[in-house]
């Protein structure tokens, strides 16, 4: 997916979020306009959680959603360039995941996301918030596979 992703970036996109699907995680088409209500919950129940709550986190155990995380982290890195009308559905199905099933090496690049989204809203207080948050995450997990997406939030 990696080749695929610098040759054709749209086709290694649509390839992810098939893999995501068959692995029984839908992702909202924002063509469409509509978000998951469940994905709408997770921004209303995160937004008023104090970090120290997710540096405590349960982990994720489910060997199943850790690895649709790990391709819906891989692919919002995808979307952002090739196809940037997929970045909210992407990050709060991450979201919406990690509420529901723990933290997983991804989660600190899901909270660095969201954070930049929030930012780039306006909300720069919260964005930064969450981004510091997932570096916090970062250090705490001692993960080091999304090292490199949330340190590029940070900067």
């Amino acid at each position: 997916m990696a080749v695929l992703a610098n040759v054709r970036p749209s086709e290694a996109l649509e390839l992810g979020l098939s893999v995501v699907s068959g692995l029984g995680e839908e992702i909202p088409n924002p063509s469409k306009g509509a978000l998951d209500p469940r994905q709408i919950q997770a921004v209303i129940e995160v937004r008023g959680v104090p970090e120290e709550y997710f540096l405590h986190y349960k982990m994720m155990t489910d060997s199943k959603m850790l690895m649709v995380m790990r391709f819906l982290s891989r692919i919002q890195v995808i979307a952002y360039n090739a196809k940037p009308s997929t970045n909210l559905s992407l990050i709060l199905k991450m979201l919406q995941i990690t509420l529901s099933h723990g933290l997983s090496p991804s989660a600190p690049a899901t909270f660095a996301y969201f954070g930049s989204y929030l930012a780039k809203l306006g909300d720069l207080s919260a964005g930064y918030r969450y981004v510091l948050l997932g570096k916090a995450l970062l250090d705490k997990l001692e993960v080091h596979e999304c090292r490199g997406q949330v340190s590029f939030m940070v900067s």
